[in-house]
């Protein structure tokens, strides 16, 4: 019986560069697959005083599909109001990052909502809204070792009180 070796594969020049951007934008394409919708259900509501003049609270609640998969409470979630929106008037706190301990992870509570303070807007029109907003927050998962910004496009649901 003969031995065979076996075939080796050779490229020159453009070639290999051609093959390892193909196959780099195909692994690229299966990690961004892994969003954080994947990772948490996400439930927005509301709370106000019922008054024009009363504080507006925007309340976030995260479920988390797996046990393995956290939220980080630096840097805390984020978020932002749409430009054009006029209901909500929201002035995100000032917070100093903190560094991040990888040895000794923080996550938030997940059985506990987070909640964004705000105000009504100058001349907000009265009745039921739906307010714009991106969401922004960082999680991970302690199994796999990795972290991941996720970023999605919210509507704060409101009922802004007539004159």
């Amino acid at each position: 019986m003969q031995n065979r070796r076996p075939k080796q594969v050779s490229c020159r020049g453009r070639q290999c560069i051609t093959s390892g951007l193909l196959a780099g934008l195909l692994c690229l394409g299966f990690a961004s697959r892994l969003t954080a919708e994947e990772f948490f259900d996400i439930e927005v509501g509301f709370e106000s005083s019922g008054e024009k003049e009363g504080p507006v609270v925007a309340i976030v609640t995260f479920f988390a599909r797996r046990d393995d998969v956290h939220i980080n409470e630096q840097p805390a979630p984020r978020l932002r109001l749409a430009a054009e929106q006029g209901v909500l008037a929201y002035d995100p706190p000032k917070q100093p990052p903190q560094p991040a301990d990888p040895a000794n992870p923080k996550y938030l509570d997940l059985s506990q909502p987070v909640r964004f303070e705000m105000s009504w807007a100058e001349g907000a029109p009265s009745g039921v809204q739906a307010v714009p907003a991106t969401l922004t927050y960082f999680y991970c998962s302690s199994r796999e070792h990795w972290c991941r910004r996720g970023h999605i496009a919210i509507e704060i649901p409101v009922q802004v009180p007539g004159e």
